[in-house]
């Protein structure tokens, strides 16, 4: 008798530590929960500053806080006063192909060509080719961006501090994902205008280096492929669609790169190699002009 009601205080014991574990949990989550909602409202408020300072004390305690983190990101989009909700809905954008743009070089005067093959004429023609490709799609993502709005330098310096948060996600969920694509949009705007990418618009491009072209397109690459995987999260039914034009995006660029090492000339502008080009090829009327 004595054994079995030992038993039976211990099970007690064991079922009452249970409970109360769980009620400190439940307790806990309830806590971080209420604070959370409690920071969402200062947010609400404008109160920016204290919200940051509670959410980076939340997050030394626990990095892996996604909720905490995403809404930190949250706190500098909205100091930047940018609406993010806007442009939640950009299929439309991606999806117009409307707008009329010209190739910057006249592709059918270097179609006729005679060139040897594996020359190195035909190496530099074939990265004109590559280069007009680009350029052209830059002018395509240019046009589309009219949409998007232009901020300014202390609007960007928030915006960098969203983007540096989302990209510690580990496993970002797809509207985790399609936020930070959205953000990125935003920046890839503010870049764009100050001369980050490939400047078109001015015609600047002749008058890049090698080395300089090569770098531009190696930040283009990382930031644009990235910026389109993350798009595509948020449109499911277009999705292998996006991956795919992200891929190609990386291949032809990484070919450009691939071209302009080969020449070993970092120093030479873009306008000098396509005066070689013209004068090996005794091209009449054929200049650098973009």
């Amino acid at each position: 008798m004595h054994r079995i009601l030992k038993k039976n205080l211990i099970l007690v014991a064991v079922v009452a530590m249970m409970l109360g574990l769980s009620s400190c949990t439940n307790r806990e989550e309830n806590t971080e929960q209420d604070q959370l909602d409690r920071i969402q409202q200062m947010i609400d408020q404008k109160m920016y500053q204290s919200a940051e300072a509670e959410l980076q004390a939340m997050l030394s305690e626990n990095p892996d806080n996604q909720r905490a983190r995403v809404i930190l990101s949250s706190v500098y989009v909205h100091r930047s006063g940018i609406t993010v909700r806007e442009y939640l809905s950009l299929r439309k954008l991606f999806e117009d192909d409307s707008a009329q743009v010209q190739g910057l070089i006249n592709v059918e005067v270097l179609e006729r060509l005679e060139i040897k093959k594996d020359s190195d004429l035909q190496k530099a023609v074939t990265f004109l080719k590559q280069l007009n490709q680009v350029t052209i799609a830059s002018q395509m993502m240019a046009t589309k961006f009219q949409k998007i709005p232009l901020i300014d330098e202390e609007q960007a310096s928030d915006i960098y501090l969203a983007l540096v948060e989302l990209e510690k996600i580990d496993k970002p969920t797809r509207g985790h994902s399609f936020y930070r694509g959205v953000i990125k949009l935003i920046y890839f705007k503010f870049l764009w205008e100050n001369d980050k990418f490939l400047k078109i618009n001015d015609k600047k491009l002749c008058s890049t280096s090698m080395n300089r072209l090569n770098q531009q397109l190696e930040v283009l690459k990382k930031y644009s492929v990235g910026m389109v995987v993350d798009v595509s999260a948020g449109m499911p039914k277009n999705e292998e669609q996006f991956k795919k034009t992200a891929q190609d995006l990386d291949k032809s660029l990484g070919q450009a790169q691939k071209f302009i090492r080969s020449l070993g000339e970092a120093q030479l502008t873009i306008s000098q190699i396509v005066n070689q080009i013209v004068t090996t090829a005794d091209i009449k009327g054929f200049k650098c002009d973009f």
